[in-house]
């Protein structure tokens, strides 16, 4: 018995494949049929298992990859160890997950050995989420004033938290999560300062592989608590917030701000919970502000009287009013020369009637609603409700709660008898 040594060589786990991407990212096997050449069967069986991983991988991997096996010949008959195949899975780390040989025999054309196999190979299909936009959120920095304030400090937690699971919602941005905790978030929150040079900052989001980062600083925060007597004669516990909030969207490969707001104003909730409904509303806003900025929501069906948004989950509210318009020219920044997106023209309103966690349904209050435009066509601005229109829509709320409640009562009733 004579052993001798052959090569395969192989790159990487499992080739990258270029067909439409699954909504999570998974391995599927792909079958092929390959014939290689050789001196000896070993040499045909590396040319084989060469053919099949090009086949599926391309020439470039199948041709820079490096396996050691030996092959045991008796007099002029070929055969392969009982663990030849789970070896070769093994040593060319998975790109060959399993063949089985179909033939073997000389080639009278070429005076060389053939070897026929049928074999096995891994492709990786990436996520369709891979092609989101990578944001990084850094924790919120506040001022040093306010370094020592309990409350500060736990509306800053709060709102970083409610400002990336409204990002997450939107399933437009892949928000980078665990970006190192513990001291490692002290650093990075001093790094989100407004005063320190835009330049730190992104040193810090190289580490991190993002596109954009996300940088938010507590510039003012007072909160008070008080009571307040209602008509009925019952005292509430109120607190009341006066804060102002610097966020920044920093493309993290050229340093261009992409988009920069201050959210300030006073706030107010039922004490108990009242800090963190607070920091919960101000984190929402404030993603619906990015996302709105980066990736307005749009219109992907539309009906004579409804429509239906790519957007819901808890970005999106009953009741809430959208102004929609159509996207006309490209607009350019006649000084600079920037793109300005495109021009905006309403045509229409419409009232959200209902949510899933993934779209959004509303009615039509005005205008008209083409039905031949294309999904992304028509864009949806929130409309803020003017003082009349919250009473009035309150109003019809519990109305509709009354009458709920007195059919409830009233089917118990019938239930009695």
């Amino acid at each position: 018995m004579k052993a001798t040594e052959w090569l395969v060589s192989l790159l990487g786990v499992v080739c990258l494949s270029a067909v439409i991407r699954p909504v999570s990212a998974e391995v599927v096997y792909t079958t092929v049929e390959a014939r290689g050449f050789g001196q000896d069967e070993g040499a045909a069986l590396e040319d084989a298992l060469k053919i099949a991983i090009a086949q599926v991988c391309g020439e470039r991997i199948a041709s820079s990859t490096r396996l050691t096996r030996e092959v045991y010949q008796s007099n002029t008959e070929y055969r392969a160890e009982k663990n030849f195949e789970k070896d070769v899975r093994s040593q060319t780390k998975g790109i060959i997950h399993a063949y089985r040989i179909l033939g073997q025999g000389d080639d009278t054309a070429s005076g060389r050995v053939f070897v026929e196999i049928e074999a096995q190979i891994p492709t990786y299909e990436p996520a369709a989420q891979i092609d989101r936009l990578k944001l990084a959120i850094f924790p919120l920095s506040v001022e040093s004033t306010l370094a020592r304030d309990p409350d500060a400090l736990e509306f800053a937690r709060g709102m970083s938290a409610a400002l990336e699971s409204s990002l997450v919602q939107t399933r437009r941005f892949a928000v980078i999560d665990n970006l190192g905790g513990g001291a490692r978030d002290v650093e990075l929150a001093k790094l989100a300062a407004p005063d320190v040079p835009i330049s730190q900052s992104l040193r810090a989001a190289q580490g991190i592989i993002a596109d954009y980062v996300v940088l938010a600083h507590v510039r003012a925060f007072d909160a008070r608590q008080y009571t307040r007597t209602r008509v009925t004669g019952r005292q509430m516990e109120t607190l009341e917030v006066n804060l102002a909030v610097d966020l920044r969207v920093v493309d993290v490969d050229t340093g261009q701000v992409k988009f920069a707001l201050t959210e300030s104003g006073k706030r107010s909730a039922t004490a108990g919970r009242g800090l963190a409904d607070i920091a919960a509303k101000v984190g929402s806003q404030l993603g619906r502000r990015i996302s709105g900025s980066i990736y307005p929501m749009v219109v992907v069906a539309a009906r004579p009287t409804s429509v239906t948004l790519n957007e819901g989950g808890q970005n999106v509210s009953v009741g809430s009013k959208y102004a929609i318009h159509a996207a006309g020219f490209e607009m350019t920044d006649p000084y600079t020369g920037e793109p300005l997106g495109p021009e905006e023209v309403q045509i229409a309103v419409v009232r959200i009637q209902s949510v899933t966690d993934r779209t959004s349904t509303a009615s039509l209050l005005e205008g008209e609603l083409p039905l031949n435009a294309p999904a992304g066509a028509l864009i949806a601005r929130p409309l803020q409700l003017s003082l009349e229109e919250a009473v009035a829509e309150f109003r019809e709320q519990a109305d509709k709660l009354q009458e709920a409640v007195k059919g409830k009562k009233k089917n118990e009733s019938n239930d009695d008898w």
